[in-house]
């Protein structure tokens, strides 16, 4: 049995969930008729059924079990039903992620809308009756983008209030 992969995190919870029911009643089925199935065995087959994206956690779950064999000296086999709980609670958590994310998108789009920006963070192109930002012509310093009110150079309303220049390293003999 192999687990279908669905981008849906929703859909895919409720396929996990279906996919180890069926599987723990193929489990039972086996054992009425006989058969001794090891957790060992089974949890193999649980890990060997999940999708490629389920490793980092398997990874996680295997070396807990070593490290917990090597601190007591005892081997402590990860029950069946636990290792699935595991794997479910996982994909809650993929789910409340996914939640979490659409959630911000949705925001994120809501603030550029507001301010004015488009998804990529540009400005919106103003209307063709509106004058954009190149289009403006200082009455002070004849430069494009702002008007003499905003103008940094001696004459306009913002004069000295620019950013800073770098000082060069030359001193005061070699200025004179």
């Amino acid at each position: 049995m192999k687990l279908t992969d669905n981008d849906d995190p929703k859909a895919h919870l409720t396929e996990l969930q279906q996919h180890f029911q069926v599987m723990l009643q193929h489990r039972d089925n086996l054992v009425k008729m006989g058969s001794t199935l090891s957790d060992s065995w089974f949890n193999t087959t649980i890990m060997t059924s999940l999708l490629e994206s389920y490793r980092p956690t398997l990874q996680t779950i295997t070396a807990a079990e070593r490290a917990s064999k090597l601190s007591s000296g005892q081997s402590h086999q990860m029950k069946a039903d636990d290792l699935i709980t595991f794997l479910i609670e996982e994909a809650q958590h993929r789910l409340i992620n996914d939640e979490r994310t659409k959630n911000a998108e949705t925001a994120l789009a809501a603030h550029a809308k507001r301010s004015g920006n488009n998804q990529a963070g540009q400005k919106k192109k103003p209307a063709k009756s509106e004058k954009s930002e190149s289009d403006i012509v200082c009455g002070n310093c004849k430069r494009p983008g702002h008007t003499s009110g905003d103008c940094w150079s001696k004459g306009g309303g913002k004069k000295g209030q620019g950013p800073r220049q770098r000082k060069s390293n030359k001193t005061e003999e070699e200025l004179l």
